[in-house]
């Protein structure tokens, strides 16, 4: 007997050893959470409210149903943007510190956040803005509106706004829908005065027939021009008022014209071609206008003058510009002729003998006489004198001393490389009673 008694304490003991593990093993942990916003496109925000009796919490796993894995975070408290609207099962995973895990979903409905749209009319100050809410959302309808600006609120669809001052305002519309979902739009208005637009040239324009001007105009942001030309400068050569209409914005805007008179041209008269011996002078006889011009200048007694006198030692195209009142220019052009075979008579002797007579040489028959150079020789080939700028007023003498009668060699050379040099003999005779 003692014997099966102590077969029957053993397992008495195994039993209760048995039952004492058991009961002593720790439980799950509790798992929940509560969930704060349901609007697509913003930020929702999950908070564990988990516990784990006789343990501590070690993780925390978030599932959000969206069909993606990737989709998942850890945490106590998480925030998860939905991008688009419907039901969604959210599973939150808690683990504590003896490895237990327990899960809890919850059915998330993600409604539509509405989309603000904001339709302004922007006229020039101080007239008032004009605000619509054309907002809109994919699911349900804008319930109310709340628009802010500066000088208050106002919860109208349409919405007149008096700015204080021209310048840059913020305007801010916020729209909820029926299902409870907000969004916001501020967007900045400005506001501008009516623009003053400024002409280059200014009006009225004077403009020489045939001519063409380029106008310019500034003063705003934007043009359009009666010839539909969106610039800010157009060439134009007809006359009449041309309207342009300047623009800040869209809807504030000035209109203004500009002038163009368009002027007959003079017309210009240089006179008739002429023909002229070389050495001779000729009158230039220009018409048409108040002031004169004359190109080129060589040969002219006076550019400015409407008949200068022009004495070329070549044939030679002059052009006549013309200005009339109206500051309208025409060009004529005549040319003048010049005979270059006219024989030119060199004066071959001189009496220096004090009488008055023939004392000089004078050589003002020669064309072009006062640019040329002028050298004499004696027999021998010296140098007795030379001239760059010859005043008809040597008496045969060499360095104030006069030359021994007899026969000199001149040569004349003339600045127009066309002309052929002169030369020949000149006779220096004093004593004139042989």
């Amino acid at each position: 007997m003692t014997h099966l008694f102590m077969k029957y304490s053993k397992l008495l003991i195994l039993v209760s050893f048995l039952l004492i593990t058991t009961g002593s093993l720790a439980q799950d942990p509790n798992a929940s959470f509560t969930i704060l916003g349901k609007c697509q496109n913003q930020p929702i925000t999950f908070t564990s409210t988990s516990t784990a009796p006789g343990a501590s919490i070690t993780k925390e796993h978030w599932y959000f149903g969206t069909g993606d894995a990737a989709d998942t975070l850890n945490g106590k408290v998480v925030s998860f943007t939905f991008s688009n609207v419907g039901s969604f099962f959210i599973e939150l995973t808690v683990t504590n510190s003896l490895g237990n895990s327990k899960t809890t979903a919850i059915n998330l409905k993600v409604e539509a956040t509405p989309v603000p749209v904001i339709d302004k009319t922007v006229p020039c100050f101080p007239a008032g803005v004009t605000f619509k809410d054309f907002s809109n959302v994919s699911e349900g309808f804008i319930e109310s509106r709340v628009w802010t600006t500066s000088v208050g609120t106002d919860g109208s669809q349409t919405f007149k706004y008096f700015p204080p001052s021209k310048g840059s305002f913020p305007i801010e519309l916020k729209v909820t829908s029926d299902r409870g979902c907000v969004a916001s739009l501020i967007e900045n208005i400005e506001y501008e005065t009516k623009p003053s637009l400024v002409f280059s040239p200014a009006s009225p324009v004077n403009l020489c027939e045939g001519d063409s001007i380029v106008l310019t105009v500034s003063g705003a942001n934007s043009y359009l021009w009666d010839n539909n030309s969106k610039q800010p400068n157009i060439t134009i050569k007809n006359g009449r008022f041309y309207k342009v209409e300047g623009s800040i914005s869209k809807n504030c805007s000035s209109l203004d014209s500009i002038e163009i008179i368009v002027t007959p041209k003079p017309t210009a008269d240089a006179g008739n071609d002429v023909t002229i011996k070389l050495g001779q002078k000729t009158t230039l006889m220009g018409d048409g206008g108040v002031n004169f011009s004359w190109t080129p200048i060589d040969f002219l007694s006076d550019e400015f003058s409407p008949t200068p006198e022009a004495s070329p030692n070549r044939t030679i195209s002059y052009i006549l510009s013309v200005l009339d009142m109206n500051g309208c220019v025409d060009v004529d052009t005549v040319i003048v002729n010049v005979d270059l075979n006219t024989t030119i008579h060199v004066h071959n002797m001189i009496t220096p003998n004090g009488d008055g007579y023939n004392d000089k040489w004078d050589l003002s028959s020669v064309p072009g006489i006062e640019l040329a150079s002028i050298h004499v020789f004696n027999r021998w080939g010296w140098e007795v004198f030379k001239s760059e700028d010859y005043k008809n007023d040597w008496q045969g003498t060499f360095n104030e001393e006069p030359l021994t009668d007899g026969s000199y060699i001149y040569v004349i050379e003339f600045a127009d490389d066309t002309k052929t040099p002169l030369r020949g003999i000149i006779e220096i005779l004093r004593n004139t009673q042989k």
